[in-house]
């Protein structure tokens, strides 16, 4: 049997790749990764083309940006043609990408909508306390990114009072 050790990365399509990284890493506060992989190899070593690439790529394609999540590679690519936001935002249904953020930060963004949406930001539901059985009470927000993608992002609280930096009270934990 198969088994799989973590995501190495996912990948989020979308029009402007400089909006779009402003966006995941000011507001998100994703970190660009710096490749030092290649670094390594000897002079004018390429790596084999990527079949993805081959197949799918172009000039917009070609050139990603990688950000860090949590140990986990987000990838922007920017789409081979940009798409109207409406487009996606109609076409994608209930398909989201889903952040963890710190609890704190979640529920102060929760309980100030109206500063995010005077920066511009969309927010197609308002936001939510969901409590649990037990009493357990998480804060998610939804927001659009620039390009129409669902963006929910998700405060889970402390385990216990002792463990404020550490893990969290998220259910899979």
């Amino acid at each position: 049997m198969i088994s799989v050790d973590c995501i190495n990365h996912t990948s989020i399509a979308v029009n402007d790749m400089e909006r779009a990284k402003k966006f995941y890493t000011e507001l998100l506060g994703l970190k660009e990764i710096v490749d030092t992989r290649t670094k390594s190899f000897p002079p004018g070593y390429k790596l084999p083309p990527d079949p993805l690439f081959i197949t799918y790529g172009n000039e917009r394609t070609k050139h990603p940006c990688r950000l860090e999540c949590g140990g986990v590679e987000v990838t922007l690519f920017e789409r081979p043609v940009a798409l109207d936001p409406e487009e996606v935002i109609r076409s994608r249904g209930i398909f989201h990408y889903s952040f963890r953020m710190d609890f704190g930060q979640v529920k102060a963004m929760c309980n100030d909508t109206a500063s995010l949406r005077k920066q511009g930001y969309q927010l197609p539901f308002e936001p939510e306390a969901l409590v649990l059985p037990g009493g357990t009470t998480y804060w998610r927000l939804y927001i659009m990114d620039p390009d129409g993608n669902l963006i929910e992002i998700v405060g889970w609280p402390p385990q216990n009072a002792d463990d404020a930096a550490g893990s969290t009270g998220h259910p899979g934990k």
